[in-house]
Formats: structure tokens, sequence, C-alpha cells
């Protein structure tokens, strides 16, 4: 079984100055050099830091079930179907709601 995490943030650090054609088939955010001075490689971690956060928030849904007030990610909802008295929310197997 195959996963995929379209929110992954994935750095190359390499000697090599030409990276080989299978590296793109994961689309990298960034390719580092490891000889890069240090204030460069520092600002690409940084930058790297704040797409990680970036990609990472994750927008919410508020639900209720039995009077108690949840929140869901919305990412993890497959689907939400009408019942007699209102609605069944169906989300990823191991995401917690």
């Amino acid at each position: 079984m195959l996963y995929f995490n379209e929110n992954a943030v994935i750095a190359f650090v390499s000697g090599v100055v030409l990276p080989e054609p299978e590296h793109f088939r994961v689309q990298p955010y960034r390719y580092l050099l490891k000889s890069a001075d240090i204030d460069e490689r520092m600002r690409d971690i940084g930058e790297l830091l704040l797409e990680t956060k970036r990609r990472s928030r994750r927008e919410m849904a508020e639900v209720a079930s039995d009077g108690e007030a949840r929140r869901v990610p919305v990412g993890s909802i497959l689907y939400i179907e009408k019942t007699k008295r209102g609605s069944r929310l169906t989300v990823e197997a191991g995401k917690s709601l």
C-alpha cells in the first residue's frame, strides 16, 4: 500500500550540484548543497521550517454530537450523510473526532 502526503516538505541535501531526474518524481521543495555557506544553509532551513508550518495548518470544522462540540480536520472527512434527525460524519480510519 502506498501512502501519499501532499503536505510533506521534502528537501534533498547533497554535495552534488546536478540532481538526478528521479529526485524530482517526489517534487522536492528545495535542493540544498552541503557546500553552501552556513548563513545560506541556516536561511534555507528557516524557510523549510516555515513551509512545513504553513502546510501543516489544517482547516477545522466544528461538529456537535450528543451535546458535545468537537473540532474535526476538514481533510479527514470522507463524507457526510443526512439522517432522519441530523447527519452522520465519516472520517478516515485512525482519525479522531
